[in-house]
């Protein structure tokens, strides 16, 4: 490759680096590749910092102009977590009028919004959080106008911006609506997990079946850097979806800190070593407060999830999409109930895997064991989380840039 291709990531906060942004750097070790960031991080995640010389990171608070900033960078695509999203799709709208490659990576769940009570979702009307949405508000609609009033081909601008604005604030019926862009205005390219994902985009998009590529899920693969000695006991690994940090349940620190001590004793009891995977976006010191004196915990945030996943004996959490791991790596599942949801947005055990539990049960049902159908698993991986010719997310989508840029 004469040229570098330059690949842009439009992420609004930098906690999703770690998880969704250097698994694509690391692939390539930067070669042939530039890769850049465009983030609101100030907004989202004011803690996070990224210190990767192979990533320059653009803070759009700080530079308004989204249309220059793609020139300056020679931005040849820009991928997107969440292209309907009403910020990211205003900036890939910009970059499809620049003639920029816009891109859709899967990263999550595609959540089916009648199988739980989605009102049960973002409960946390703290006036911190009512105020900081404000303040995002604010800066989207303030920059969304300086922009399109910088450009000529405004008309497209203000059609997806007045769209979007409806299904967010007017429209009653949002189960109706496509989550990953609009009708007229989507990503160019789609990576999803399987065909139920690309007939989603298909039905709810008009997106052309030949623009989604099927890619599997995107796993990371192990790096061997978690140390496998054995404490002498069963390793159990709790894998948290951040709940209380993104506000979807209302509970105080306190109260998740009874939780975690709860947790920490169910399996200390039933003879098991705790290992807690955090999510990108919460806190690891907050976290080390809940267990100051504990003996047979380890704390993990941006550790290999493949290694802690191999180096466990059970795999436990909520609905997080991370829980794939145990399924690709054949670990029991045990699934938390929560007292806020009747029904998580994905339940594993409609698939026959894994079992549910209450915190209080958690105990009793490691003391009894739990037992895996390895060919429910095999099902599972084949028909949601793998790709048509057996390769990476990653594989696939350089090998498609590849093309597209030869």
């Amino acid at each position: 490759m004469n040229n570098k291709v330059n690949i842009g990531f439009i992420s609004k906060g930098l906690n999703a680096y770690f998880a969704h942004i250097k698994p694509f750097v690391d692939f390539t070790s930067g070669k042939d590749y530039n890769y850049f960031i465009f983030h609101i991080n100030k907004l989202y995640s004011p803690e996070v910092s990224i210190n990767d010389d192979r990533v320059k990171c653009i803070d759009l608070l700080k530079n308004p102009d989204f249309r220059r900033q793609l020139l300056n960078n020679k931005i040849d695509v820009m991928i997107s977590l969440n292209p309907g999203n009403i910020f990211d799709l205003f900036f890939l709208t910009i970059c499809k009028l620049e003639n920029i490659l816009a891109v859709y990576y899967q990263h999550g769940i595609q959540l089916d919004f009648r199988s739980f009570d989605a009102k049960l979702l973002n409960q946390n009307k703290s006036l911190d959080k009512t105020i900081m949405s404000l303040k995002r508000y604010i800066f989207f609609y303030g920059v969304f106008l300086y922009n399109t009033l910088r450009n000529r081909r405004r008309k497209i601008l203000i059609n997806s911006v007045w769209k979007k604005t409806k299904h967010l604030f007017i429209s009653k019926n949002r189960i109706t609506l496509p989550k990953y862009g609009l009708k007229s205005n989507h990503c160019d390219l789609a990576f999803v997990y399987g065909e139920r994902d690309k007939d989603y985009l298909m039905r709810s998009m008009d997106m052309l079946s030949e623009k989604i590529i099927i890619s599997g899920y995107p796993f990371i693969e192990p790096l061997n850097s978690v140390s496998t000695e054995h404490s002498g006991e069963n390793k159990l690994l709790y894998i948290s979806s951040a709940l209380r940090h993104v506000g979807v349940i209302p509970i105080t620190k306190e109260e998740e800190k009874a939780y975690y001590q709860n947790l920490y004793d169910q399996v200390q009891s039933a003879g098991y070593e705790l290992i807690i995977k955090l999510h990108p976006q919460e806190d690891f010191e907050v976290f080390k407060s809940y267990f100051k004196e504990s003996q047979n915990l380890r704390l993990y945030k941006d550790t290999n999830l493949a290694d802690l996943v191999i180096d466990s004996d059970i795999v436990a959490g909520d609905y997080s999409t991370a829980m794939f791991y145990g399924i690709k790596y054949y670990k029991p599942l045990v699934i938390i109930q929560s007292e806020f949801f009747k029904d998580y947005p994905f339940d594993f055990t409609k698939f026959d895997i894994g079992v549910k539990t209450s915190i209080n049960g958690l105990s009793k049902l490691l003391s009894q064991g739990i037992e895996i159908n390895s060919k429910i698993y095999q099902s599972f991986l084949r028909n949601y989380l793998s790709s048509k010719n057996g390769k990476s997310l990653y594989w696939n989508f350089y090998n498609c840039i590849n093309n597209l840029y030869h």
